[in-house]
């Protein structure tokens, strides 16, 4: 994994970190991403919807690239984003 800056956690990255635990820092880094791409988001992502996207990011099922892109597996689907 390379190498990501990591700022103090802000109150998504605190609430994600609750919902799932600490486990590694790996795990942490990946929870203060998903944190931060959700704050940048805009409009604000449906709850429900960004809670689905979190558990596949988190459970293993996102993929990012070297490129930059990722792929995410749902269910049986394959998405490139």
């Amino acid at each position: 994994m390379s190498s990501l800056p990591h700022p103090v956690p802000s109150r998504m990255a605190q609430n994600v970190a609750a919902l799932y635990g600490h486990d590694d820092e790996t795990f942490v880094a990946w929870q203060r991403l998903c944190a931060h791409a959700a704050e940048a988001l805009r409009p604000p992502p449906d709850p429900e919807r960004l809670s689905k996207a979190l558990a596949l990011a988190l459970g293993g099922h996102v993929e990012v690239e070297d490129d930059g892109f990722a792929v995410v597996t749902s269910g049986p689907n394959l998405y490139h984003v």
